[in-house]
């Protein structure tokens, strides 16, 4: 019995609090600070600490109360210094007397916008760094570091502009402007990072540089669903801007809120080039993906926006859209060329493939039949085949399967039998 009693849990607390040594609690507050060493995400990692010291440290107010876990190896001190700079405890601060704040200290506090830390920082004469606090703030977007390091005197570096916009913080953008430390910036590549929020606000500002360009970098980069609200901007919209060739007028029918078409990205402009004919890259494959629909369309008609061009009949038709291909052949869009088919046969749409033949009297180049034939659409294949289409040449095409590693394509070609020379097409 009294060996049970020596092991009861309350008593083992009692002794150890009584006599000269650490506490539990404080054990377990340094295991937890210990836990993880990661140094990306500082405020994630602690937060385990972070859930039982807030409460711990409302319960021991005394100054006393925090020696113990103080008198700790140095990195468990450097861990507390961090957690204090995270989330923002200015107490503990105080208590870590021998502070050795450095550019690294400074930036925790910078990107995570704790304001509070740089001012405690400024207000005990520790050594200052805010070129680096400011340019770390900038670029994670803390408006409120920005604006806090500007007014003790901070200098806003001249690309500040472009690292907010590019970065789309909009906040930082609003307060540059504000504090008159704007510089221009490009829209173009805003747009190419999507950040379609600052975009509008830049538009809304008078901000010039909008061009054609602009959303050929959005196309560029795959950017097109760009949603507006159907109703005028608070701003003119310049003429011949990439937002259309006249402002939207008063009263607009047809749905609240429309999805605009970029067409911008004529064939020789830079973008499209890159976008066509470029290599891939470590980044992926240069892609444009057109947010085209017969709603759209139906808009930019009735309010005076720019027609489709040929470059966005052919995106659709490599998104193989049916139904925007029809439209624009019912609505005689004008935008038909033997590129539809060419392009219809090299991306396996068949069905397309099959409407343009039907509809369209434009046909196709022998690039429908070597497309179709190397990436492997034997749907296109069979069809151009048994409709006679002049532009088949089997010996080609059985050449350019076996080449190709087209195995089911190869049997099929070599099945249909001898090369025909030419056949008319319906």
């Amino acid at each position: 019995m009294a060996l049970r009693v020596l092991r009861l849990p309350e008593l083992v607390r009692a002794i150890a609090d009584f006599q000269q040594g650490v506490p539990l609690d404080v054990k377990l507050l340094r295991a937890l600070v210990k836990g993880d060493g990661d140094t990306r995400n500082v405020k994630t990692a602690l937060a385990p600490f972070h859930a039982f010291f807030e409460p711990w440290l409302a319960q021991h107010t005394r100054a006393t109360d925090l020696t113990p876990l103080l008198q700790s190896d140095p990195s468990t001190r450097f861990r507390l210094t961090q957690y204090a700079i995270a989330y923002s405890n200015v107490r503990l601060l105080d208590n870590l007397c021998d502070l050795d704040i450095n550019g690294d200290d400074w930036i925790l506090a910078a990107r995570l916008g704790n304001v509070g830390v740089l001012a405690y920082f400024i207000e005990r004469k520790q050594p200052t760094y805010v070129p680096l606090a400011m340019a770390h703030a900038l670029r994670t977007g803390q408006a409120p570091v920005v604006e806090y390091l500007h007014g003790q005197g901070g200098t806003i570096p001249p690309f500040a502009s472009s690292v907010a916009c590019n970065g789309g913080h909009l906040a930082l953008v609003k307060l540059l402007r504000h504090l008159d430390a704007w510089r221009p910036v490009n829209p173009s590549l805003v747009a190419k990072q999507g950040h379609l929020d600052v975009l509008k606000y830049l538009h809304e500002q008078g901000c010039g540089g909008f061009t054609a360009e602009t959303m050929d970098e959005a196309a560029a980069a795959g950017r097109l669903e760009i949603v507006r609200d159907a109703r005028p901007m608070p701003s003119p919209v310049p003429r011949k801007t990439a937002l259309g060739r006249r402002s939207l007028p008063s009263t607009v029918t047809g749905p609240s809120v429309v999805r605009l078409v970029a067409d911008f990205a004529k064939p020789k402009s830079s973008a499209h080039q890159r976008s066509v004919h470029s290599p891939p890259t470590r980044y992926g494959s240069p892609r444009v993906e057109a947010a085209t629909d017969a709603e759209a369309v139906d808009f930019r008609r009735n309010n005076g926006f720019p027609l489709w061009t040929a470059h966005v009949l052919l995106t659709a038709i490599r998104q193989d859209r049916l139904d925007i291909v029809a439209y624009a052949n019912e609505h005689k869009l004008g935008v038909f060329s033997t590129a539809a088919m060419d392009n219809a046969g090299r991306f396996g749409c068949l069905e397309i493939f099959r409407y343009l033949h039907t509809h369209r009297r434009e046909g196709c180049t022998k690039a429908a039949w070597t497309g179709a034939v190397a990436n492997g659409h034997l749907g296109v294949v069979r069809y151009m085949v048994e409709n006679d289409f002049a532009v088949v040449d089997l010996k080609v095409g059985r050449q350019l399967a076996i080449s190709s590693g087209r195995t089911s394509l190869t049997s099929y070609i070599k099945s249909v039998g001898p090369a025909r020379s030419s056949c008319a097409v319906q």
